[in-house]
């Protein structure tokens, strides 16, 4: 995966922001 670890953590928390 190009994405890191910490990066879809990052955007995981960024998605629970948005809902």
């Amino acid at each position: 995966d190009w994405i890191c670890r910490h990066d879809f953590h990052h955007v995981t928390k960024i998605f629970q922001t948005a809902f």
